[in-house]
């Protein structure tokens, strides 16, 4: 997403499908051994959002990483390494 600040409005939201990339398996698929979604998986998605935001933003960029219904099944913990990885 980019947004655009309105002086005394709300911020103007742009975004565009080709800056999303949806991945299978799902995060979930790693609810048995979190500690591996780092290794690959993650970076594979990082390295799809470093080829959108230009270099002079990517320190200041937030990038989303959005999970669907299958992360709410994998137990908590498991889900905290999953995230925090």
């Amino acid at each position: 997403y980019e947004y655009t600040l309105v002086p005394g409005g709300l911020p103007s939201l742009h975004a565009e499908k080709a800056w999303n990339l949806k991945v299978k398996p799902g995060l979930s698929s790693f609810s048995d051994r979190p500690r591996e979604v780092g290794s690959g998986y993650l970076t594979s998605l990082l390295d799809f959002a470093a080829g959108i935001v230009p270099r002079t933003k990517q320190a200041r960029a937030k990038v989303l990483l959005r999970a669907t219904a299958g992360m709410r099944l994998v137990p908590t913990e498991a889900a905290e390494v999953i995230y925090d990885s």
